[in-house]
């Protein structure tokens, strides 16, 4: 079920700790509300420390970082650096940040499936549909969370972030970093693809 589809954002922005049981499975439920995408490094810097004490709040710094890289890959691979666990990062001092960035296959990923499809980012907005070519709202920017019981233990999580171009949501593994924060350690999942935009059939003659 597309729950997206369901509500509009602002019944969604008030739905901030929905606790159920699916199948047995206790699941948390809840929305991240993002002013607006952050504008230059300093101010992720400043997104990140306020959101990703928690792995719920590193899941969405990293889906903020993407929509930067959807919009400006140079920005946007920067913060993409800084939401990235150490692990799988590499020396580079041509991109990224403070000498570090993504492996060469991990930026050719981006390229290709985020700078070339930016929908697919935009898609982990509230408020966006294929219906409405992923635009994103105006207005705070609303990013759905789920977290199912025993997915957060110790310093590693996954965290299922939901996409209103795909049937059910989509993981995200993190770690929690040396200094505190939850970085992204698997991100694979919301690369994929989704339902495609709808094209614009109005006719302009």
């Amino acid at each position: 079920m597309n729950i997206n589809r369901l509500y509009s954002p602002l019944s969604l922005l008030l739905m901030m700790a929905l606790v159920h049981c699916s199948f047995g499975l206790a699941q948390t439920e809840q929305i991240i509300s993002i002013a607006a995408l952050p504008e230059n490094t300093e101010a992720f810097i400043a997104l990140r420390d306020e959101f990703a004490s928690t792995p719920e709040g590193g899941a969405a710094v990293f889906v903020i970082a993407l929509n930067v890289y959807a919009q400006d890959p140079d920005l946007g691979l920067e913060m993409l650096t800084i939401a990235i666990d150490s692990e799988w990062l590499v020396d580079n001092i041509n991109a990224g940040y403070k000498g570090k960035a993504p492996s060469s296959a991990d930026i050719q990923r981006f390229e290709e499936r985020i700078r070339a499809r930016p929908y697919v980012a935009h898609s982990y907005i509230w408020g966006t549909s294929p219906e409405n070519a992923y635009e994103i709202p105006d207005g705070p920017l609303a990013i759905g969370i789920r977290i199912q019981d025993g997915d957060v233990e110790n310093e590693t999580a996954r965290i299922f972030v939901f996409s209103s171009g795909a049937d059910s949501p989509r993981p995200i593994r993190l770690d929690l970093a040396s200094n505190g924060y939850w970085k992204a350690n698997s991100w694979s999942s919301l690369l994929s693809g989704i339902v495609e935009p709808k094209a614009n059939s109005e006719d302009e003659l």
